[in-house]
């Protein structure tokens, strides 16, 4: 007896489960596995070396663009993740329909997404056809009653000239995507012709350290103590950052740039709060009556919508006036997104956190937006205080800044005070409060509280503010 079985249906399934598990869900669009086959492939169909007759043939020419979406977390953070995802199936949809039949687009995970052009082409041609792609990305998409504009920063990476396979292309054109975003988002940025370097075993292995003393809570908070500048009362202290090491203490500079590319950047922040918070906790505990201390947050941080539900939960936490927390965010994450940053600082003023603004002086202010911003408190850029003595110029920005921040009624610090002749200076142009090694090193929690504890038993200044202190040399940093 024959019997006969249709495995339509079955075969059917089967090619669906395989088309499933090569395609973004969300998009239908190919995922990085599939688009690295396709590009390993493209990059393998032509001869790169000598061909039968002995002469040497051309490389295939193909270009490879890294597109990612500038800003796109904020889209997440302020109407959810069903909308963010409405968003990026409509922008997806809007690229793919923008496609040409001899391109191939992928979904290469979040808000990124990798082009492969494979008709051959020249640099000009790839970055030309790359600027095509931001014109597509920049009209409005409107999703739960707004209309989001959007940008792209597109890195471009071309075959052979910056690479002849997957992962040395995928590198530089990833590597000229972070340009662009860099140099302000919403642009094109090419590959260049210089070899790709290659991987720095030691920096991959210090990320992943990184990662590991974050999670181990291996960061420790040094302060630094602000003065009154009319009678040389503490007023504040500023909490910074420390990883201690086998060679001892590891100051921001050596890791802050590899916490920020590894995405560590808001995870330190938090620990960085509660740290701080906590060690308020544990003054008033001892009976020290402390003063407000200073938490510097990132420019990503900025972007992070549970900030003020964080530092309201810690405060709670740890039974800790608001008023004692203040928050530092530089002057150029201020103007990044003033509107945004308006809203959040607000709800950290209504539950009594006081905000100050840092670095004043770098980041081109518009003073639209410093007169609407709630601040509390502007503190002068080191780097403006320490030239005072050499440079008129850097004097004159000092003195237009304390007139500023007077007329908005908002007290000045001024950073990196190293000289008596600088605080001389500072005093006569109105200056309200300093920091710097003149005054006081950062020191560690107990220390600082010894300080505190013996300058309010002897209710006296900071000796080095006093009108009749004789002229100092800035102590030596260790």
């Amino acid at each position: 007896m024959l019997v006969l079985t249709d495995l339509s249906e079955v075969m059917s399934a089967r090619r669906q489960i395989e088309h499933d598990r090569r395609h973004d869900r969300l998009t239908g669009l190919p995922e990085r596995r599939l688009f690295i086959e396709q590009l390993t492939q493209q990059l393998g169909a032509g001869p790169v070396g000598p061909d039968a007759s002995g002469s040497s043939a051309p490389a295939p020419r193909l270009a490879l663009l890294f597109i990612d979406i500038d800003r796109f977390a904020r889209i997440g953070d302020h109407l959810g993740h069903a909308q963010a995802d409405e968003v990026l199936l409509r922008l997806a949809r809007r690229l793919q329909d923008g496609c040409h039949r001899s391109e191939l687009l992928a979904r290469w995970g979040g808000d990124q997404f990798v082009m492969l052009l494979r008709q051959a082409c020249d640099p000009d041609a790839a970055l030309a056809r790359a600027r095509e792609l931001l014109e597509l990305v920049s009209p409005d998409i409107e999703v739960g009653g707004l209309a989001l504009g959007l940008g792209a920063s597109i890195g471009v990476a071309c075959a052979p000239r910056d690479g002849r396979d997957a992962d040395t292309l995928l590198m530089r054109a990833r590597t000229a995507m972070g340009r662009a975003k860099a140099a302000g988002g919403h642009r094109v940025a090419g590959g260049g012709t210089d070899p790709a370097p290659p991987p720095d075993p030691r920096q991959l292995g210090l990320e992943a350290r990184l990662r590991q003393a974050i999670e181990q809570d291996e960061f420790v908070l040094h302060y630094q103590l602000q003065f009154a500048l009319d009678d040389g009362r503490p007023v504040g202290a500023e909490a910074l950052l420390r990883w201690p090491r086998e060679d001892g203490l590891w100051l921001p500079g050596r890791f802050i740039g590899l916490i920020d590319e590894g995405g560590m950047t808001v995870a330190l922040g938090e620990r960085v709060i509660a740290q701080a918070i906590a060690q308020l906790r544990r003054w008033r505990e001892a009976g020290l009556a402390p003063v407000p201390v200073s938490v510097n947050i990132s420019p990503r941080q900025c972007l992070d919508t549970r900030l003020p539900e964080l530092v309201a939960e810690r405060l709670a936490q740890e039974q800790v006036p608001a008023t004692l927390l203040k928050i530092e965010i530089t002057e150029s994450a201020a103007m990044h997104d003033p509107q945004h940053l308006r809203g959040l600082l607000e709800r950290l003023r209504a539950m009594g956190v006081q905000i100050a603004l840092d670095d004043f002086g770098t980041g081109y202010s518009s003073l639209a937006h410093l007169r609407d911003m709630p601040v509390d408190q502007i503190k002068i850029d080191p780097g403006f205080v320490g030239s005072m003595e050499q440079h008129a110029g850097s004097r004159a920005i000092v003195e237009a800044t304390i007139a500023l921040a007077h007329g908005l009624k908002v007290p000045v610090v001024a950073e990196g005070v190293e000289s008596a002749r600088q605080l001389e200076l500072l005093r006569e142009l109105g200056c309200d409060q300093v920091q710097g090694f003149l005054l006081a090193h950062p020191l560690p929690p107990d220390a600082l509280a010894a300080m505190l504890a013996e300058r309010l038993r002897a209710d006296a200044p900071s000796p080095h503010i006093s009108r009749c202190s004789p002229a100092l040399s800035p102590p030596r940093i260790t």
